[in-house]
This record gives structure tokens, C-alpha cells and sequence, in this order.
């Protein structure tokens, strides 16, 4: 792990996008298995696909920042430690 602040975002980022995909792969897995099952009542599937997407991006943005902000404060604090050692 580096000192930068700008490698956490990037981190944060690519954990978010990482995580997005799988669960928006996963809610629609899970869309097209029930609506096998009940096969006459595929109404308003618009809706549930845009659930499943907002679903999807919140969870994965928590996700991506219950992983990243422990690194973020390390990373702050070593760096305000180093900051205030060469002033």
C-alpha cells in the first residue's frame, strides 16, 4: 500500500465497478429465474431491471467504501505524520 491518496480512489473505483457488474449479473440471474416460474406475470419488467441496477450501485458503493476508507485513513494520517515531521 502507498502513502497517495489518489490510489484509493482508484481502488475504491475499481472494487465499486468490480462489485456493480457481479451484482447486477446476479439480480438479473434472479429476475429471469422467477419470472420463468410465474411466466405470465412479466409486467413492468422495465421497473424491476432499474431496481435492480439502483440496487446494485448502492450496495456496491458501500461495499467499495467499507473496504477503502480503513485504507484512506491510514493513508491520511501517514501522510499528515510525514508532512508534519519535514516542516
Amino acid at each position: 500500500m502507498t502513502d497517495s491518496y489518489d490510489d484509493t480512489g482508484v481502488t475504491e473505483g475499481t472494487i465499486q465497478w468490480v462489485t456493480y457488474e457481479y451484482l447486477k449479473l446476479k439480480f438479473a440471474e434472479k429476475r429471469e429465474r422467477r419470472q420463468i416460474k410465474i411466466s405470465d406475470l412479466t409486467q413492468s419488467n422495465d421497473m424491476w431491471s432499474w431496481f435492480d441496477k439502483l440496487a446494485s450501485a448502492a450496495l456496491s458503493k458501500l461495499i467499495a467504501a467499507c473496504i477503502s476508507y480503513p485504507h484512506e485513513v491510514y493513508s491520511i494520517k501517514f501522510w499528515n505524520i510525514k508532512k508534519t515531521s519535514i516542516c
